[in-house]
């Protein structure tokens, strides 16, 4: 396997596993195995560090419509509100918060 093949393959392999993520369908063991094909591509010296997190990033992106840092953010946002004033997290509509 060349190496545009072995980052195609991680490529897919992402989609598929969030596309079941969003859809409701976690798959724990599919995607520790998925890390574990990223890794080693890392250690073979097919993928290093950033074009990993691109290639994850990317995947992301395409199936939830926004980047991993921007879900880390709001999370933070409403854990932050959720610890300074319960009512006002709970003021803020639930399709808006689950988003």
């Amino acid at each position: 396997m060349d190496k545009n093949a072995y980052i195609a393959h991680c490529q897919q392999e992402l989609l598929a596993v969030y596309t079941d993520n969003k859809a409701g369908n976690k798959d724990n063991v599919r995607m520790a195995r998925l890390e574990g094909v990223i890794h080693a591509g890392q250690m073979l010296g097919v993928l290093d560090k950033a074009s990993a997190a691109a290639l994850i990033d990317n995947a992301h992106r395409r199936v939830f419509g926004y980047t991993r840092e921007a879900r880390d953010d709001k999370k933070a946002r409403l854990d932050a509100l959720k610890a300074g004033d319960a009512d006002a997290f709970y003021e803020t509509p639930a399709y808006v918060r689950l988003r």
